[in-house]
């Protein structure tokens, strides 16, 4: 049995663009690797963002507003995605390894 290596982009492609975006999620689609993970948090009001830190800007994510979040830029000019944002860039492509950080309810 002839075993494939699986190449599994690490929060995307992140040697030009920050963890977690999804310019950098474009980009590990462009370069063909295998699978990407990437890190979801829940914000105040329910809504699933991507990013792997528990808090941006000094203020934990959970108590953060979806709004806001959608407001935060990384290095001024990359936005949050949101998680529906980030599975309708991927699809079903790819391999998606997701994890969940602080998350209270996956059943919305």
């Amino acid at each position: 049995m002839k075993k494939k290596i699986i190449n599994i982009a690490h929060r995307g492609f992140t040697q030009h663009f920050p963890d977690n975006t999804l310019e950098a999620f474009s980009a590990a689609l462009e370069l063909g690797v295998d699978g990407i993970e990437f890190d979801v948090q829940e914000t105040a009001d329910g809504e699933f963002f991507i990013f792997h830190d528990d808090v941006i800007d000094g203020k934990p994510i959970a108590s953060i507003l979806a709004d806001e979040m959608q407001g935060i830029r990384l290095q001024g000019k990359y936005r949050i995605p949101s998680l529906e944002e980030t599975l309708k860039l991927l699809g079903y492509r790819l391999i998606l390894l997701i994890e969940l950080k602080q998350v209270k309810d996956v059943h919305k």
